[in-house]
């Protein structure tokens, strides 16, 4: 399914402002139906009914504005069964954590304002919620969107999101060959 049309942006060059899908989708089961969800370049996120292809919902304002470097949705979000957790890069340099009701898109809590691009998507397990914010790893109370904690890990977080298992976070930072591996115990 093609939710905007007219978008043929290139690297060489071209004609669309690059506002496709650029992270894998969530698939989500909400009252009984089976949803696929994803965020787009263009700073948008939609649930479309994975049977029909049919779009149920969608936020086009997640931030006021795009690039094509590093704008809009870059990575996929996160979904806890009832929402999900969706990180909008917000020009020139900053990003925004939107909590979407998954049955109507709407926010469960005030957006989070970040000072600085996000690469990495959100995780969450045991209602705390783990936000990729450049080099930090920011925790949250998933419920409330209050920070509990907030690690510099050394290096960007780059396209992926935390493991969270048996009580540890693992997350991957450094752009490039420098990469390290920080290991959080609470």
């Amino acid at each position: 399914k093609q939710v905007r049309t007219k978008d043929t942006w290139t690297l060489s060059g071209g004609g669309g402002e690059d506002t496709d899908f650029g992270a894998n989708p969530i698939l989500a089961d909400v009252n009984g139906m089976k949803l696929v969800a994803d965020g787009d370049k263009g700073s948008a996120f939609w649930a479309l009914n994975r049977e029909t292809g049919d779009v149920l919902w969608s936020r086009t304002d997640l931030s006021s504005a795009h690039n094509a470097a590093n704008g809009g949705i870059l990575n996929n979000g996160a979904f806890d069964g009832e929402a999900f957790y969706v990180v909008a890069n917000q020009p020139n340099n900053a990003s925004i954590l939107h909590k979407l009701s998954a049955t109507d898109g709407s926010d469960v809590w005030p957006a989070k304002m970040f000072p600085t691009v996000t690469w990495g998507a959100p995780s969450g397990a045991n209602g705390v919620l783990y936000v990729p914010v450049n080099a930090d790893l920011v925790v949250l109370d998933a419920s409330t969107g209050d920070e509990l904690k907030r690690f510099n890990t050394g290096g960007t977080i780059v396209a992926g999101s935390a493991a969270i298992t048996d009580g540890k976070v693992v997350v991957q930072s450094g752009m490039g060959v420098n990469k390290e591996g920080v290991e959080i115990q609470f």
